[in-house]
């Protein structure tokens, strides 16, 4: 008896079973994943009013997913019919691919937004809050724009004063320090941060800044932060600075994103200074300058008078500086015009101490062909060295050439005379006060 015979597989059936390969079911995986999380947190940025940003190690998920799929295929391609899963090697590429374009689009298009309304906030001026640049050079003989800029360094939240306003933002802003006397954060502003001090009293003919590169970017704590470095070129120098804008984003319909500049992270790039021969010049007579403001002090000390000293304190203005307590005040004009003076008990009882580095750049100008420059120091008098009472006066001591001066040709050996002609009293602290 014959054995009996099977009947032929059937068209379209396969002989033989053929298992999926496992490279090309992780990359589809790895598509759909990552896909879905694309467009969910896309879904909640949307109802929530805030952008999504991924961490950077999150972008290579959809780069690994393409790899997987991809090698799923050839995996596949090459293994003579024994292996299945090709079409979904494919999928799996084109849903990484897709979703990678898509949010590398969202990405590089809102990022380019992000630093287009930075440098607008920088370096055009629309309203009282853009215009950084513009405000700093406007402000070369008008202390309101001047004011302006400061105002532009801070959360645009907690400024509520307008930028005319000199006393009120003393009051604010430059409470001298109970710890030891030093100004308060506007006179830092004005006499120690570097590109306030480059552009004080710049004509904007003489002035370049052009934006650089974008350092970095980035979204925390629903802020967008912008690291950019812009290349400025004054008559006396020219070096990169880094400026920091931060976002301050709109709390209701209709308001808009604003900026301020954050100065603790903004600064003069380390290594990017080169002085002009002007500023080679300017360097030498800042130390000619100090040399004759020290010995002028080194006099009141020994019971001189401050060379004009009358005409000096009539100049300063005492209602606008932040006194504390306000009852103070006359007092305090009173004992600031003794120690110019060097009359009475209280006397100038140690060496005056500079509160900014003198060989910083900037804080100069020239009226009628005659060079002025700037310095701040810090004064303690009392009625002999370590006794009661104890005061500290922050100074801005302003000095101008005798005759004109061309800085660009000043040699270490000229002879240059000074005459001071302004003494600006900026904090003025009681240490120790008797009890």
């Amino acid at each position: 008896m014959s054995e009996p015979t099977l009947p032929p597989p059937s068209a379209g059936e396969s002989s033989t079973y053929q298992p999926i390969s496992g490279w090309a079911v992780a990359g589809l995986g790895s598509g759909i994943v990552f896909a879905f999380v694309v467009v969910a947190s896309a879904a909640i940025a949307f109802f929530q009013g805030a952008p999504f940003f991924f961490p950077e190690w999150v972008l290579g998920l959809p780069l690994a997913g393409m790899a997987v799929s991809y090698y799923g295929r050839v995996h596949v391609d090459n293994s003579e019919g024994t292996l299945a899963g090709s079409t979904l090697a494919s999928w799996g590429l084109r849903l990484n691919l897709v979703s990678a374009i898509v949010y590398f689009a969202y990405f590089y298009f809102t990022g380019l937004a992000i630093q287009g309304q930075a440098n607008d906030f920088v370096m055009e001026m629309k309203d009282d809050d853009t215009g950084f640049f513009h405000h700093l050079l406007a402000g070369a003989n008008n202390r309101t724009r001047h004011n302006a800029a400061f105002l532009l360094t801070q959360s645009p939240n907690s400024r509520g004063i307008r930028p005319e306003n000199e006393r009120d933002l003393r009051e604010r802003y430059d409470k001298p320090s109970t710890r030891d006397g030093s100004y308060g954060i506007l006179t830092a502003f004005r006499e120690r941060e570097s590109l306030p001090r480059v552009l004080y009293k710049q004509r904007s003919e003489d002035v370049t800044i052009t934006p650089g590169t974008v350092r970095k970017w980035l979204y925390e704590k629903r802020s967008y932060r912008v690291e950019r470095v812009y290349h400025v070129k004054t008559k006396e120098i020219e070096f990169d600075y880094k400026a920091t804008a931060v976002s301050v984003e709109a709390e209701g319909p209709g308001q808009s994103r604003k900026w301020f500049i954050n100065l603790m992270e903004s600064h003069q790039i380390e290594g990017s200074k080169t002085l002009t021969r002007f500023g080679e010049g300017l360097e030498l007579l800042r130390g000619k300058a100090l040399s004759a403001l020290q010995q002028h002090l080194v006099g009141v000390r020994e019971g001189k008078p401050f060379p004009n000293w009358e005409s000096l304190a009539k100049k300063q203005d005492w209602t606008q500086l932040a006194i504390d307590p306000p009852s103070k005040r006359d007092e305090r004009q009173a004992q600031f015009e003794d120690m110019l003076a060097a009359r009475g008990e209280l006397k100038m009882h140690s060496e005056p101490s500079l509160e900014a580095p003198p060989d910083l750049p900037g804080r100069w100008e020239q009226v009628d062909g005659k060079v002025r420059v700037a310095f701040v120091f810090k004064a303690t008098i009392s009625k002999a060295p370590q006794a009661l009472p104890l005061f500290m006066f922050s100074i801005v001591a302003t000095l101008e050439t005798v005759h004109q001066v061309d800085p660009a040709k000043v040699a270490a050996n000229s002879s240059v005379d000074w005459r001071v002609v302004d003494l600006d009293v900026v904090a003025v602290h009681a240490v120790i006060e008797k009890k």
